[in-house]
């Protein structure tokens, strides 16, 4: 997988599609990768997710 540099082991879906089971293309996100983006998604401001940043709350 690219970006891993390393064979990891992940879980496929347990159906077909065009009786081929779908592959995996990129590695997982990173942990927290997309905190912000879902923070923001969800009407979190800028400055509420600094905040919960520096009380480690995420």
């Amino acid at each position: 997988m690219p970006g891993v540099g390393r064979d990891i082991r992940v879980v496929r879906t347990g159906f077909k599609l065009n009786r081929e089971a779908p592959s995996v293309d990129t590695p997982p996100p990173q942990l927290g990768e997309h905190t912000q983006q879902i923070l923001a998604g969800l009407g979190y401001s800028e400055t509420e997710i600094d905040t919960l940043r520096q009380e480690r709350a995420v």
